[in-house]
């Protein structure tokens, strides 16, 4: 089981799990040293978790999930004092915790081809569940899906909860559909989490689903920790979810 997780670990980072979270729409900032660091700290008199830590325009800063509610936040280092912890410390400290418990459950799930990690909400939940792709397709963003989203469900949720994946290479190359999405969020008409869909997100329409996408192999690093340093770029503000 160890092994497992650390296989997975690797080519998941595994926590963006979910680096989805519910976004704001601020100014974009520069990013640098972007790497995987776990340790856990005293915030907002609660114990949270960091899972990156970068530059932020020159200022040392962390990435942090909050391992109760699974908000994240870009925080500057400051004068916080991190525990440095290993990925099984990490499972061990915050075993409790609805962050852990969900990846447990998407490792479960993850040797499936097909619907493999999260794959639903709780039971008796109500309201809406939508979820869309925008990766790796080059044309604009068809608004009139999301205007009509917004028209025929904010009668029974506003905002619109939505989870919308995207690539690196597609936030990139579609600038002015990702800040109208943003707007959007802004404006209170849909509550997006976005999904982390590596940075290339190259798939073949005829490859077989075990050799396709993610399970092509040895995908280095950086196919995995770009995407989601773009999204820390474009200030996507974060809830935790990669698709891999």
């Amino acid at each position: 089981m160890k092994r497992f997780f650390n296989r997975v670990l690797k080519w998941t980072c595994i926590i963006c799990l979910w680096w989805g979270i519910t976004t704001t729409a601020g100014a974009q900032f520069t990013v640098a040293g972007y790497k995987r660091y776990f340790a856990v700290i005293k915030y907002e008199n609660k114990d949270q978790l960091v899972l990156r830590k970068f530059k932020k325009d020159d200022a040392e800063s962390f990435l942090i999930v909050d391992p109760a509610a699974l908000g994240t936040q870009v925080i500057p280092v400051g004068n916080l004092s991190p525990k440095v912890l290993s990925w099984q410390d990490v499972l061990s400290y915050f075993k409790d915790s609805p962050y852990v418990k969900t990846i447990k459950d998407a490792v479960r799930l993850s040797g499936s081809l097909q619907d493999a990690g999260i794959i639903h909400g709780f039971p008796k939940e109500k309201g809406i569940t939508l979820t869309i792709d925008l990766c790796p397709s080059h044309k604009p963003v068809d608004r009139v899906i999301f205007t009509s989203l917004i028209t025929e469900f904010q009668r029974t949720e506003k905002p619109v909860p939505i989870a919308i994946s995207i690539s690196g290479r597609w936030m990139l190359t579609h600038s002015s559909d990702l800040k109208w999405l943003k707007e959007l969020v802004s404006s209170g008409d849909i509550l997006i989490t976005w999904v982390n869909h590596s940075y290339n997100h190259r798939v073949s329409a005829k490859a077989p689903l075990k050799t396709n996408f993610r399970q092509k192999g040895n995908l280095p690093k950086p196919v995995v920790l770009s995407s989601s340093m773009v999204m820390a770029m474009k200030n996507l503000g974060l809830k935790i979810l990669s698709c891999y």
